[in-house]
């Protein structure tokens, strides 16, 4: 039997107000996001996560119950979001790009460039908000050559 602990506690652990967590919830339930956890092969029913966080959604309070495997997965997203993701004004304050453009670029991403720079996670608000750090030079290395074959401006 898994352990289960509280919003309060995830929040207190996370540094954050337990009200906070209600949109990243939201996002975990809307997204599918929630497929990811306890992925240990299929052996788990996957909507048994699905119930949990659709009765977290509907009844979120400080004393609300989170299994210990959505506890962890959540601790792990934010980690994660906190160290490894970037958004775009970051990337074009450092790099002198236009925001409003480099936008419009991720926006018109094909599946699989999101794949490789945009990362799936419940604490970004958007895609212009889930950049992986790690990939940042190639996505301007991208933008900047469909730009410049756009403009019809030879590379050499």
């Amino acid at each position: 039997m898994t352990e289960t602990r509280t919003i309060g506690e995830l929040a207190d652990t996370l540094g954050l107000d337990y009200v906070k967590l209600r949109t990243p919830f939201k996002r975990l339930q809307q997204t599918n996001l929630y497929l990811v956890i306890g992925s240990d092969g299929g052996a788990t029913p996957k909507n048994k996560y699905l119930r949990q966080i659709t009765n977290i959604n509907k009844y979120f309070a400080k004393a609300s119950l989170v299994d210990d495997e959505i506890f962890n997965f959540v601790k792990d997203q934010f980690e994660y979001y906190q160290n490894e993701i970037t958004n775009v004004e970051s990337v074009c304050k450092r790099s002198y790009l236009n925001e409003k453009d480099l936008s419009k670029f991720i926006k018109n991403f094909d599946r699989n460039e999101q794949n490789d720079f945009i990362a799936r996670n419940m604490f970004s608000k958007n895609q212009s908000d889930a950049l992986i750090r790690t990939r940042i030079d190639d996505l301007i290395s991208l933008y900047l050559k469909k730009k410049y074959l756009k403009l019809k401006i030879p590379l050499r």
